[in-house]
């Protein structure tokens, strides 16, 4: 089907290269064939001229018959005093005063005109038998002189008919040439995109509607026409699904953002509840020392060392108070620490120097990990050695917590990473402590947090040092690791 249409096609453009040809042929020509007659015209005025300036009598005019021959001259004809003579004579024409006499008499009378021209185009493409006739008026010694001459242009015409049909020649074969030209360039550039686009939007209009669609008895244009609607309007569809699934997502979003905030707010009661519940604990638990203190120093009949005693027993407990407020309030306040750029290296090694006994007390194996000798990173000390005696106090009791193992170890490693195009220095500590179950993971961070048993801490070490960690512009995180232990991981910038 689609070679026939394009057969229809190619034979309508053939179509119309012919008619715009023939056309085209049919202006040239006419063109052609008026500037040989305005040529001849000039011709004959100026042997029209040339006879008058130099026969100033009619006999001598009429007489001149030899030179009407060569310049293919029909008739020629002269009025002088009211008399017309013609050559070749035709007595009727005088008689009738017809021809080229009724010209001459034209002119006799009309006192306003010294020339008259007049052509008998008898056919306009090849005018074989027409003519052209001037007739001119010459006033000498108060005497009018009238001289007209009738010229064959015919002859003229078929000295330059070669060159027209060259010329038409030409022009057809360019033509022709620039119409196949034009009618390729069309394939290509329009008719074979437009069936390879068609093909493609009917294997995806298969592939969507599990049916092919028959257009056959359309042209191209109109199958792209047609299909370019259906995907309009399926387009127009997609959208109005689109947006109401856009109101969907946007209402279920706001659903989502109203619990999420809920969330929160749930969250944010249950860390107040465990912090009112450790406060409680641990500060209810130094009061009541304190009030039985209080109690037995009333007493009469205590000695003084007794009292002395019982009153550094108290006191005790309210620096016990004391050391738990302010680890709280670190915990909490955003102060601007004393940030430096630190050899991290140098306060790792202190602080397990400081752990060592205590280490090899309890048969735990330290290792310092490291490729180079020193790394630096911004940090304030003090707070830094206080993050890394928590970590390596946590892990001591991570460790003695896991009492079926033998080979108790903890490492240290350091390394400078690239994360989200900053350079951070990063201490990872490893132990081969006790897991922290999963469900419990994602709160060690919490103040009062702590799976000890009660006495053996009060959750606010690791919760200081994430506190500490974040002022430092730095990342703290935590995770076990394969077969048991934690590893602990902290980020600090660089520089």
């Amino acid at each position: 089907m689609l070679t026939n249409k394009r057969v229809s096609l190619y034979i309508s453009i053939f179509l119309m290269f012919f008619i715009g040809t023939g056309s085209f042929a049919f202006v040239i020509s006419s063109l052609w064939n008026r500037e040989v007659l305005l040529n001849e015209i000039k011709h004959t005025q100026n042997i029209l001229t040339q006879f008058a300036f130099y026969n100033h009598k009619c006999d001598q005019f009429i007489s001149a018959s030899h030179l009407f021959k060569d310049n293919n001259i029909r008739q020629a004809g002269c009025l002088a005093e009211n008399q017309i003579q013609l050559y070749p004579k035709s007595e009727d024409e005088i008689e009738k005063e017809t021809g080229l006499a009724k010209l001459l008499k034209q002119l006799e009378i009309d006192k306003n005109k010294n020339t008259i021209i007049e052509t008998n185009y008898t056919n306009f493409l090849q005018p074989t038998n027409s003519t052209i006739t001037v007739a001119r008026k010459l006033e000498q010694e108060n005497k009018i002189l009238i001289f007209a001459i009738q010229q064959e242009v015919a002859t003229s015409f078929a000295k330059t008919s070669n060159y027209k049909t060259l010329a038409l020649s030409f022009l057809i074969i360019n033509s022709l040439a620039f119409t196949l030209l034009l009618t390729y360039r069309l394939y290509t550039l329009v008719l074979k995109p437009v069936e390879n686009m068609i093909s493609t939007i009917k294997s995806s209009w298969k592939e969507i509607h599990q049916e092919p669609l028959n257009l056959d008895n359309l042209n191209e244009f109109n199958q792209l026409w047609y299909y370019l609607k259906q995907m309009i309007s399926r387009i127009h569809k997609d959208n109005i699904q689109l947006q109401a699934n856009i109101d969907n997502l946007s209402q279920l979003n706001a659903e989502l953002q109203q619990l999420q905030e809920e969330s929160v707010r749930a969250e944010k009661l249950a860390i107040v509840g465990r912090l009112s519940s450790g406060l409680a604990h641990e500060i209810g638990n130094p009061l009541t020392i304190i009030k039985g203190y209080l109690e037995l120093m009333s007493h009469e009949n205590i000695s003084l060392e007794q009292y002395k005693e019982f009153s550094q027993r108290s006191e005790k407990e309210i620096e016990r108070i004391d050391k738990l407020i302010r680890q709280l309030l670190n915990c909490s306040r955003q102060t601007t620490p004393d940030i430096t750029r630190l050899n991290v290296t140098q306060i790792i090694n202190d602080s397990s120097e400081d752990l060592k006994v205590h280490l090899n007390k309890h048969n735990i194996s330290i290792t310092l990990l490291s490729s180079r000798d020193s790394f630096f990173a911004l940090a304030e000390e003090s707070g830094l050695r206080q993050v890394l005696m928590n970590c390596l106090l946590n892990s001591i009791d991570a460790i003695l917590e896991r009492k079926n193992r033998d080979n108790h170890f903890i490492k240290i490693d350091t390394f400078y990473k690239i994360f989200q195009n900053k350079r951070y220095t990063v201490i990872t500590l490893s132990d081969s402590g006790k897991s922290i179950s999963k469900k419990y993971i994602k709160n060690v961070f919490d103040p009062f947090f702590t799976t000890k048993e009660p006495g053996k801490g009060v959750g606010l070490g690791l919760a200081v040092s994430h506190a500490l960690i974040d002022q430092y512009g730095g990342k703290m995180s935590i995770y076990n690791l394969p077969g048991g232990g934690t590893q602990l991981t902290i980020m600090l910038l660089e520089n």
